[in-house]
Order: C-alpha cells, then structure tokens, then sequence
C-alpha cells in the first residue's frame, strides 16, 4: 500500500512540475477514469471529493459534510433546519452560490452562523420579539449579514479558517 502511494505521489509531483501540458492532460484523463468509477460505486465520497475540486471556483467554499458538522455544533442552534433554509432560498429567489465569493455550503453555514450569534440583535433591529420573526425575515436578515463577510471587500472573511476546517 505504501509501495503504491509513493508511485502516486511521485507521478503527482513530476506532473505538478512539469511545463508539459500532455503531463497535465494525461493526469487528468485518469483522475477522471477515477472520478468515473467513483461516482459509479462510491457517490457519496465522489460528492466529497468534486466539492473539494470545485473549490478552485471559490473564495469560500464548504463541503456538504462540512457545513453539516458545523452547523451541527451551533449553540443555540439555529432557527431553521438545512431543508427548511433551502426551501426558504428557493421561496425567495436567492441566489445559493457566486462566483467567485462563495459556494452554497459556505452561505448555508455562514447564514446559519448569523442566525445563531446574531439573533437577538436582529430582533432588537426588527424591534421585534425572536418568537415572532417570520421564517422570511430571519432568512432575509441572515443572508444581509452572511453576504457582508462572504463578500467583503477586503476579502479578510476566510470561512474555512474561522470554522477551523
């Protein structure tokens, strides 16, 4: 086994330097008979792995397990469960994901974030009570406060390094 990761390694290193655009081609023709094969037989990891690939698309981005893992410790928990924020989204009409400042796991997790350390100065601005923000409000809200760190001008939000993932 050690044998075979040593290989891998050394051909991933030798294509990494090489100038050789056949190098690159000929990696990524196997690294898709791999992908192939695995989303074939194993989609869950498959799923994993190309969430991780894409990130080269984004300044933020989570993976699915991730973002679940994280919410998953919030204290307190948010206000809506995953299936009920994408509903929300949907209703809504919000964008889940841009290019290039965050991919959907990121905004779920950033907005859950807000929902959980900011909920009681969203209802002191709504001049509201917590129990009677509606679903609709508190997603608006959320994703105002999500949007100022994912897309923060000066792009100092990293939520890979502020959920230590």
């Amino acid at each position: 086994m050690e044998n075979l990761k040593q290989r891998y390694l050394d051909a991933y290193e030798h294509m990494a330097r090489s100038s050789d655009v056949e190098d690159m081609r000929l990696f990524g023709k196997v690294l898709t008979e791999v992908m192939d094969w695995m989303i074939a037989n194993k989609p869950v990891y498959a799923t994993e792995w190309i969430e991780k690939l894409e990130s080269v698309r984004w300044n933020n981005y989570l993976t699915q397990r991730e973002a679940d893992a994280i919410v998953e410790k919030m204290d307190p928990q948010p206000t809506m469960s995953k299936n009920e924020w994408a509903r929300m989204m949907e209703k809504l009409g919000m964008q889940l994901y841009e290019e290039p400042y965050y991919n959907c796991w990121a905004l779920y997790a950033t907005m859950m974030m807000k929902d959980s350390d900011c909920r009681n100065s969203i209802s002191m601005l709504m001049n509201k009570p917590i129990s009677d923000i509606t679903p609709e409000e508190m997603t608006n809200a959320t994703h105002m406060l999500a949007m100022d760190a994912l897309k923060d001008r000066d792009g100092r939000f990293d939520v890979r390094e502020y959920f230590a993932v």
